[in-house]
């Protein structure tokens, strides 16, 4: 909905241009009214304003002077005048300030619908077009930052990115913090785009909280959790706290969703993988409690050496969400491997394990309300067999692996049909956008080869196929129903580049896209007859 200021030293017709038509029907709503044209550059500098509707003649600052200064000010919006024929002068000199239009007193019904059309639908194309530049810049920066922050990228390799996204890491040490909303998998379960308007929600609480002030930079992580990487000397182990206890009270208040905090220990800039994981590790059930924040500090852990273990879980964790049993067994006997090479001490054995079992704790809840009964038997199997010695922990932790693949695969399958249903929802509601198949799967934190293969299995067709030939459809019935042009139907479908479109349609539909038009034309004038 765009936002609209009208103009006019004449209350008639400011009243009455809000009852001249259902103004939201076009996207519209008139969010304020102003007599003259000081009042109005007030207006337009403490709100948000997107089309400014305004007269010439007025007293103090006239319509022209508004737009001058509103030009000058550097505010970008689209301006509409309203004019009378002794007006046309001025009219025509304000088109140079870079006026949209103008409307001619007293104001047309039809006139006004057609005009809020034609700018409905260039608001519309500039908002997608900004959306999508900001989403592919964020989504590249959350990467990069994701990336240093679970040790995939080095902190060397950061200042080729500063320029480009702002990460510049002036400081010697940092500390990672990870937040969670407690029912946000049971979100995306009954109500996706409420799920990720709750996370952007958190997202910007964290932003504004600690990012804007310059105390650190904020990121999408893995499942859903915001990640935190603070910078060490820019505020001390209170302020952090401070931080993030406000971050706790707004998510409440304005989300009215519960979060937990976890918050690792101050490392140097190059361990900052370490900080996540013990920011992880502050989050597992195993040790919660009650609080909202956590602090790994305050923490009874095992061994310092359980951050040396070398094997890497998050592949093993990868093999589960795939379902591939047999290259699971692949990083169970890698660590197992290590366990007795290395004679890993039990303390460390229990911390690698128990970090497992949250994460698995939270795939487990991407399918279902509650992993806790799952995650619990886990938990009561492997602390028997280090009271007992039977099974050996090899032949526990290779059998207990594969058990929780198949219920896995078993939990999957029955939210298959809800999460192929919801894509295809999401698919017919943004096509026109910049989609993709890694895109679709982050959304709904599945990964990119299985729910390509799942795509395929359940549509028999592949989403790039399906994509296509939603956007092909749409173009199609524009057409018939005369409701945009060709090019801008094109445009207005997804399709970035005109000579794939044509190569696309003619994939699809066997014919190039200029016969198409010209049998809907001969089939138009045949029903006119």
């Amino acid at each position: 909905m765009y936002n609209v200021l009208v103009v006019d030293d004449e209350e008639l017709i400011t009243e009455g241009m809000g009852m001249l038509i259902d103004w939201q029907r076009y996207g519209f709503r008139i969010m304020a009214t102003a007599g003259d044209g000081q009042t109005a550059l007030e207006i337009i500098k403490s709100q948000s304003i997107d089309l400014l509707i305004t007269d010439i003649r007025m007293p103090e600052m006239d319509g022209l002077q508004l737009i001058e200064a509103v030009r000058d000010a550097g505010i970008h919006l689209r301006i509409v005048i309203l004019s009378g024929y002794g007006d046309f002068l001025y009219a025509k000199k304000a088109i140079q300030f870079g006026v949209t239009s103008y409307l001619l007193k007293p104001v047309e019904v039809e006139e006004l619908i057609e005009c809020l059309s034609e700018l409905g639908r260039e608001l519309d194309q500039e908002t997608a077009k900004i959306f999508d530049e900001r989403q592919t810049q964020n989504m590249v920066r959350d990467k990069v930052l994701f990336d240093y922050a679970s040790g995939s990228m080095n902190v060397g390799d950061l200042p080729k990115h500063s320029d480009k996204f702002g990460v510049i890491l002036q400081t010697q040490q940092v500390q990672s913090a990870l937040i969670e909303m407690t029912h946000f998998h049971q979100l995306v379960r009954e109500h996706m785009y409420d799920a990720m308007l709750y996370r952007y929600g958190l997202r910007n609480i964290a932003e504004e909280t600690i990012q804007q002030p310059g105390f650190g930079y904020v990121y999408e992580e893995a499942d859903g959790m915001i990640g935190i990487i603070f910078l060490g000397a820019k505020s001390t182990w209170a302020e952090k706290l401070s931080m993030l206890t406000s971050v706790n009270i707004a998510a409440k208040k304005w989300l009215k969703q519960e979060v937990v905090i976890g918050l690792g220990g101050v490392v140097a800039t190059q361990q900052v993988k370490l900080s996540r994981k013990q920011a992880l590790y502050a989050l597992e059930d195993k040790f919660k409690g009650s609080e909202p924040i956590r602090l790994y500090e305050q923490m009874q852990v095992p061994d310092s050496l359980v951050w040396d273990v070398h094997w890497d879980s998050d592949t093993l964790m990868l093999r589960l969400e795939e379902g591939d049993l047999a290259k699971l067994d692949e990083q169970v006997s890698e660590f197992i491997q290590e366990v007795n090479e290395r004679r890993l001490p039990v303390a460390v054995i229990k911390g690698t394990i128990f970090s497992l079992f949250s994460k698995i704790g939270r795939l487990i809840k991407r399918y279902e309300d509650d992993a806790a009964p799952f995650v619990a038997e886990l938990e009561r199997e492997f602390q028997a067999c280090l009271d007992r010695g039977e099974p050996t922990f090899s032949e526990w932790f290779s059998e207990s692996m594969r058990r929780t693949g198949k219920y896995i695969v078993v939990s999957a399958k029955k939210k298959e049909p809800h999460v192929i249903h919801a894509i295809l929802e999401f698919i017919g509601n943004h096509y026109a956008d910049n989609l993709s198949l890694k895109q679709i799967a982050g959304l709904y934190f599945i990964n990119t080869a299985y729910l390509g293969q799942l795509f395929k299995q359940k549509t028999g067709q592949t989403f790039n196929d399906y994509l296509n030939k939603t956007r092909i459809s749409s173009i199609k019935k524009a057409l018939i129903q005369n409701q945009y042009a060709g090019m801008e139907s094109i445009n207005r479908a997804g399709f970035k580049n005109v000579e794939h479109f044509y190569k696309q349609f003619k994939r699809y539909e066997g014919m190039a896209f200029s016969e198409y038009k010209e049998r809907v034309h001969n089939l138009k004038e045949e029903e006119i007859k």
